[in-house]
């Protein structure tokens, strides 16, 4: 049995080390070759950093010199720099979207198809329901869509009960047991749950976070909820992992919870 290498033997941590510290200088070169006192210049920098700079990445196999004594990327360095920028980008999404990934649980394995190849919506102060206003989009833009939820909204349901009636859309809604009787403010809730193509579940297991998939589209939304109930922010993403994820999390729930009768 092969025993693994460890990472400082293969210099791996080094090599990622000299990616950040001359990101600026592969970055200058991925647009084309350049002479030394042309890289300065854009660069900003003294001749002797520009040589130690070249220096390094030349051992490293990123940089080589062609013919006429300017300096590329080899190959290698250019993918090299490609995937660094793209680690760098996905990082820098990720923090601007922390304040909805703290919200989030700990114990929750989020996909990285909601933070790398989604959109986060995060609720402000000064627009505190711009999350509802994002899921009230992708839900007119649906025509078959689930939801699970800790909390409820009364004042989505009109409007999701005449469209279910008029035949133009199928819904699931499946919330916290509490949740139920904040939603029977709707006065016509017993109406709606007769209706062919509305359904609404309750579970007693309590939910942390919620979860749209829109199963027309196959596209999915994580919402991330505050302490005191609110809607602090959401991810919304239209690539198929993210939409796989919400619709497992969404039948694992399904699978314990039952159906909210009519009263009457």
């Amino acid at each position: 049995m092969t025993e693994p290498v460890p990472e400082d033997a293969t210099g791996t941590r080094g090599f990622r080390d000299l990616l950040a510290r001359r990101e600026r200088v592969l970055g200058v070169l991925a647009t084309g070759p350049m002479d030394q006192r042309d890289l300065r210049d854009a660069l900003d920098v003294s001749r002797s950093t520009a040589y130690k700079a070249l220096r390094e990445l030349e051992e490293a196999g990123l940089v080589a010199r062609t013919g006429d004594g300017r300096y590329r990327l080899t190959q290698f360095g250019s993918l090299a720099y490609r995937r660094h920028s793209e680690y760098v980008a996905a990082v820098g999404r990720l923090t601007a979207a922390r304040t909805v990934v703290e919200t989030l649980p700990d114990d929750l394995l989020v996909p990285l198809a909601f933070v790398e190849r989604g959109h986060a919506v995060v609720a402000s102060p000064h627009a505190p329901e711009r999350p509802l206003d994002r899921l009230d989009e992708e839900t007119d833009r649906s025509n078959d869509y689930r939801v699970l939820s800790p909390i409820a909204v009364p004042r989505f349901l009109p409007e999701i009960h005449e469209q279910v009636a008029e035949g133009d859309l199928v819904v699931e809604l499946l919330v916290e047991r509490g949740a139920v009787e904040y939603l029977r403010e709707y006065d016509r809730l017993d109406d709606a749950l007769d209706t062919d193509g509305f359904g609404l579940f309750r579970t007693d297991e309590p939910i942390e976070f919620g979860v749209l998939a829109c199963d027309d589209r196959e596209t999915a939304a994580l919402f991330a909820y505050g302490p005191q109930g609110g809607v602090a922010g959401m991810f919304v993403s239209d690539d198929p992992a993210a939409y796989r994820w919400a619709d497992r999390t969404y039948r694992r729930y399904r699978e314990a919870a039952v159906p909210v009768e009519p009263l009457s």
